[in-house]
């Protein structure tokens, strides 16, 4: 998908709800987050990747999505519990 983009400044914005399992406790997900980053910070394509967790019912994983924000230049905002309306303006400040 990256390969085939119009060239010019990319981004990618991830919205995250909750564990990257399926009802079963299975991955839903096709790569790992260390696929993920690898093909990120990539000399060829080098995307900075925003991630916003917004916490809900399931836990998510901070650390995964920090790790990921962090090692492409991106960012990562996180909301509390029922405080998801307060996580926007921590990307934009």
């Amino acid at each position: 998908m990256l390969s085939t983009g119009t060239a010019g400044r990319r981004a990618v914005v991830v919205l995250s709800g909750g564990a990257d399992q399926n009802g079963a406790g299975q991955p839903c997900s096709k790569h790992t987050v260390s696929n993920i980053d690898t093909l990120a910070t990539d000399r060829k394509f080098r995307v900075p990747i925003y991630n916003i967790g917004l916490k809900g019912f399931q836990p998510i994983d901070e650390a995964d999505l920090r790790n990921v924000s962090g090692a492409t230049g991106g960012a990562v905002a996180v909301s509390t519990a029922g405080g998801r309306t307060s996580v926007c303006p921590s990307l934009t400040g």
